[in-house]
């Protein structure tokens, strides 16, 4: 397919012949010197690339929905346990005939109570990493789109790196 003249521009400046060949270091350190571009050089990036932006956002969120949607039918299927268990465990403690009897019941209520608590804990500890995650990638998206605009490199900030960039 035949390039126009800014297209074979912006493969220059990726090291690339073909947009298929271009890696995600190139387009990073691009887009931290957007500022430094002809501005129609700087246009087709971002027409090349932003779509990719946008679509790497939809990904993720899609992809942490679906991960949600399944978790909570997960959960669901749990807890239905749970209520089918208690059920059975309530029963029990009214059919007991003695003090001991009672006391043993009770105490396996009281632990399918605290395993329903810990699942249900556990669930909110997990969504809310997931979204920290997706929200913590759109974050640095946007702020070294935002910053190459200006010419500032972000990521070569120690103060930034120190203070926002977590190590897995």
């Amino acid at each position: 397919m035949a390039k126009n003249a800014l297209e074979k521009k912006v493969l220059d400046l990726l090291h690339a012949n073909s947009f298929r060949e271009v890696k995600k270091e190139n387009i990073m350190d691009l887009f931290s010197n957007l500022n430094k571009l002809d501005p129609k050089v700087a246009i087709e990036f971002v027409k090349q690339f932003g779509g990719n932006i946008s679509g790497s956002f939809k990904t993720m969120t899609d992809s942490a929905k679906n991960l949600f949607d399944s978790n909570d039918k997960s959960e669901q299927r749990c807890f239905d346990l749970y209520d089918k268990e208690m059920v059975v465990l309530l029963e029990k403690l009214k059919e007991a005939k003695t003090e001991e009897e009672r006391k043993f019941w009770s105490e396996r209520i009281d632990n399918l109570k605290n395993a329903a608590e810990k699942k249900d804990d556990d669930n909110k500890g997990f969504k809310l990493e997931v979204l920290e995650k997706v929200l913590r990638n759109t974050l640095y998206t946007i702020l070294l789109v935002g910053t190459g605009f200006v010419g500032y490199k972000l990521f070569d900030d120690p103060a930034f790196l120190a203070r926002y960039v977590k190590k897995e």
